[in-house]
């Protein structure tokens, strides 16, 4: 067992009776170019309820950030819960800024992995993790990318 599914099942397991619930926050090419390979890898990330997002600094917002909390709320997701957010900045920001502010705060975690072009027009992609998690969530508006946001530890 990796140490992604062991730290999500340690972590579903220390509500002391509380049924805890794993929601995944992704962008479109993420998931349909990443997510899969958590089938096998990390089964309780790919089984969690996904919150699949359009991709793109431009929908860094509050209406995206909107629906990630009416997806939230249509589950009946409470600040028990952990919200993992899988992909780029973009979506570690505004999912953590979706956690952050939900009901005052609820655990998140990233798994951050990019794709990109590499090499001599060959379509190549190539995927990786990032080992830094400062915890610094935000959202952008019409006046700015950084205008709004705050730091909340990752779980």
């Amino acid at each position: 067992m990796n140490m992604i599914e062991q730290t999500i099942r340690d972590w579903k397991c220390s509500g002391e009776g509380t049924t805890r619930r794993v929601f995944v926050v992704t962008d479109m090419n993420v998931d349909r170019l990443v997510m899969p390979l958590f089938a096998e890898a990390a089964p309780s990330i790919a089984e969690a309820e996904r919150i699949v997002i359009s991709p793109g600094e431009d929908n860094k917002n509050i209406r995206t950030v909107e629906s990630v909390w009416r997806r939230l709320m249509s589950a009946e997701a409470t600040r028990n819960d952990l919200l993992v957010n899988v992909g780029g900045g973009m979506v570690s920001d505004l999912g953590g800024f979706a956690a952050a502010t939900f009901k005052r705060g609820m655990p998140y975690a990233n798994i951050a992995c990019g794709c990109r072009r590499v090499g001599w027009g060959q379509d190549r992609r190539e995927f990786r993790r990032s080992e830094e998690c400062r915890g610094s969530v935000c959202h952008a508006s019409r006046h700015g990318s950084l205008l709004r946001g705050l730091f909340h530890p990752v779980a």
